[in-house]
């Protein structure tokens, strides 16, 4: 990689802000953002804006390019799976909830093996 000016240092900054809120505005954990913030400058997208003249990026084309990446696909598939554990958590949650305000103990337990949960 090219030694970047302090325009292009600026220019890959701001890329950068803008992918965070995307990725923020869609739930991404802190952590899994860093991660896919360090791939920015390994996409096809910044590498044109910095040196190749193209247009900025705008956050979907941003977040598209680092997916592409190898390492930006695989913290996204993380990220995915994690939401799928946290809804199939949520779910399970809300059901337990809708179980236990049934008043009739017989009832209550009923429900709670057709659900599967006693």
């Amino acid at each position: 990689m090219k030694n970047l000016t302090i325009d292009q240092l600026k220019q890959e900054a701001a890329l950068r802000m803008v992918l965070d809120r995307h990725l923020a505005a869609l739930g991404w954990p802190a952590k899994a953002r860093d991660y896919a913030l360090a791939e920015v400058i390994n996409t096809s997208a910044a590498k044109g804006y910095l040196f190749g003249g193209q247009p900025e990026p705008d956050a979907d084309e941003l977040a598209s390019a680092v997916f592409a990446t190898e390492q930006g696909s695989a913290i996204k598939g993380l990220v995915d799976e994690a939401s799928a554990n946290t809804e199939a958590a949520n779910n399970r949650d809300a059901e337990i909830a809708r179980i236990n305000a049934i008043k009739n103990p017989a009832a209550r337990i009923a429900a709670s093996r057709a659900a599967g949960l006693a």
